[in-house]
């Protein structure tokens, strides 16, 4: 994600949100400072001074706010300086198995869609999208969720798709969510319908 002149870059192995600084070449640089994120961070949205990080691993949406403390950053050697400061201030926890994937923001409300695990149990934990409420970022509520299992899912002859919401994005004031209908087979998913 763009954050002025800078590239937010979410590490899912390292578990870390990195950042690339626009140098007067023209070029990005890894910036010196770096900042720790929930496990198996997805999708990042900005809209400055906030940046929402979404967690797959750790099924968590993580709230950060532009700072001018440094402390809450991690120092990294031989990286440039300019880049920005961000502290952590709420995070609002989504539950197990539903590996929330991608995040759209549409007012004050984020949108982000929980795919769920693998198998029929561990799916039936996502299958949906959730809105949470961001009118105060420093205290945000899950406010609905959609449930995406009675949908139509154009299944494929004897096959049971799970909807599976795994990324979405907002624009002319609609929302667009892709599911990839894959079956619950919990050793190999195939899928059950077409993508939609």
């Amino acid at each position: 994600a763009a954050y002025q002149n800078k590239i937010l870059v979410a590490d899912g192995q390292d578990n870390r949100m990195y950042q690339a600084v626009l140098q007067e070449s023209g070029v990005f640089a890894q910036a010196a400072v770096a900042q720790a994120t929930g496990s198996i961070p997805n999708q990042i949205v900005v809209d400055p001074p906030w940046v929402y990080v979404v967690n797959a691993g750790s099924a968590t949406l993580q709230i950060m706010k532009e700072s001018t403390d440094l402390s809450g950053s991690i120092s990294l050697e031989g990286g440039v300086a300019g880049g920005v400061a961000l502290q952590s201030i709420s995070e609002v926890p989504f539950g197990m198995n539903t590996f929330p994937q991608g995040v759209a923001k549409v007012g004050n409300v984020l949108w982000v869609p929980l795919y769920g695990g693998i198998g029929a149990e561990a799916g039936a934990a996502g299958q949906a999208v959730a809105l949470v409420d961001i009118s105060d970022p420093t205290a945000p509520t899950e406010i609905e969720r959609i449930d995406l299992k009675g949908i139509d899912l154009k299944p494929f002859a004897g096959a049971a798709p799970m909807p599976r919401p795994w990324a979405l994005i907002a624009s002319t004031g609609k929302l667009y969510v892709a599911l990839n209908n894959l079956t619950s087979d919990p050793t190999s998913p195939t899928p059950g319908g077409p993508g939609m």
